[in-house]
This record gives structure tokens, C-alpha cells and sequence, in this order.
């Protein structure tokens, strides 16, 4: 197996695999041979499908006191 053909085939797991979102496949090379290794994501990280669907971005805040150029560049750096 080539490195893109290694390559190849770690994009179709990451599609196909049953268990996709609980393992991470990477091509690796050893003694000049490359394979494909699916390698465990640690616990709490998982991968989600995505949908195909967009949100929408968050509202505007609405201008205030803060809104005016001076004060959103305002940065208080070592003094008081």
C-alpha cells in the first residue's frame, strides 16, 4: 500500500467505520510498508456527524454604553 492509497482508505473509515466516532485512523509507515491504524479517541472526545445544516450566528448586542470606538478598544493594561 502507497502513502496515498493509505490515505485514501483512512478518509473512507472515517466515513464508513461503525464505530467512526470513537477512533481516529491515521496512515502509518513501518519498514517501508504503509498501513492504516485506528487508533481510539481518549474519553469525553467523540466526533460528531456533521448534519449538513447551518445555525444561525448569534444576535447582535445592542448598542450601549460600550458601543462607541474608544471604549471597545479600551484596554487597561498595568495601571489603575
Amino acid at each position: 500500500m502507497t502513502r496515498e492509497q493509505a490515505a485514501a482508505e483512512c478518509t473512507r473509515l472515517s466515513r464508513e467505520d461503525p464505530e467512526r466516532e470513537r477512533f481516529e485512523f491515521m496512515p502509518r509507515e513501518a519498514e517501508g510498508e504503509w498501513s492504516v491504524v485506528k487508533v481510539p479517541l481518549p474519553e469525553g472526545i467523540r466526533r460528531t456527524r456533521h448534519t449538513g445544516t447551518a445555525i444561525e450566528p448569534p444576535p447582535e448586542s445592542p448598542a450601549g454604553p460600550d458601543s462607541d470606538e474608544r471604549a471597545r478598544n479600551y484596554w487597561p493594561a498595568g495601571g489603575a
